[in-house]
């Protein structure tokens, strides 16, 4: 019987170096992988950035990087790498980093095994940090959203009487274009159109009026197609000024 906590999870021999395989921790899924120098790790499956599925993240010189943002956590404690160390505390109250939830691992009868209970926050994260400094307004959101399946729904956080952005991948598909829609009235688009970048993105930026949720959706489709070829659609949640900063 194994000790109470701990979990097997992957086959040592499995779990080459430069790997991550998702595993359950009792009731938690987390993220197994083996440095380049041969240890094993677990971590949470979320980047706490911005919720990203880091099962495509990659190991990177003894680091986890997400693959959204590049930004770089150290899985052996939490603390975020990257931008922290490039842009200094003063700078991360809007990159928001946060930490990476890690767990105990070890290895032993072929196995690597995890224990459940997430460890501590490391020594160097402090969250006052991450609260914008009085009297400076929390910039809205840019979502740029170049991940997903066909269909895709996600949550968007604003505050009330903020412009947000919405970032959308323009796949060489001839005569498709975006066609977005604000389903209440809510929101508002007040711009819309192909931002010539590399890659090139069609840019939607939309104000938020009035505390409450409202949805966008954008069909990607061509006029003579009956179904679009990409549906996304986003929940968005908008606080009034009083209930503090969005997130």
């Amino acid at each position: 019987m194994p000790e109470q906590g701990w979990h097997r999870t992957v086959r040592s021999a499995d779990l080459m170096a430069g790997e991550i395989f998702a595993a359950t921790a009792g009731k938690t899924v987390v993220l197994v992988a083996r440095l380049n120098d041969g240890e094993a790790v677990a971590f949470s499956a979320g980047c706490p950035h911005q919720g990203t599925d880091l099962e495509g993240a990659s190991v990177w010189d003894g680091k986890i990087r997400c693959p959204r943002h590049q930004y770089i956590y150290d899985p052996r404690t939490g603390a975020n790498v990257f931008p922290t160390e490039r842009f200094g505390p003063e700078k991360l109250w809007k990159l928001k980093p946060g930490y990476l939830p890690t767990y105990t691992v070890r290895e032993g009868d072929g196995w690597i095994w995890v224990f459940e209970q997430v460890r501590p926050p490391p020594a160097s994260y402090d969250p006052a940090l991450e609260v914008p400094p009085e009297g400076v307004e929390e910039e809205a959101p840019v979502v740029e959203d170049d991940d997903g399946p066909v269909e895709t729904v996600k949550v968007v956080k604003v505050r009330q009487g903020a412009t947000f952005e919405l970032r959308l991948p323009t796949n060489p598909l001839p005569g498709h274009v975006w066609h977005v829609e604000v389903e209440g009235d809510l929101l508002e688009i007040v711009e819309e159109g192909l931002v010539t970048e590399n890659p090139p993105r069609w840019k939607v930026r939309i104000t938020a009026h009035d505390p409450g949720e409202d949805a966008v959706e954008c069909r990607f489709l061509a006029p003579w197609d009956t179904a679009p070829s990409e549906l996304r659609r986003y929940v968005v949640q908008v606080v009034p000024h009083e209930a503090g900063p969005a997130s």
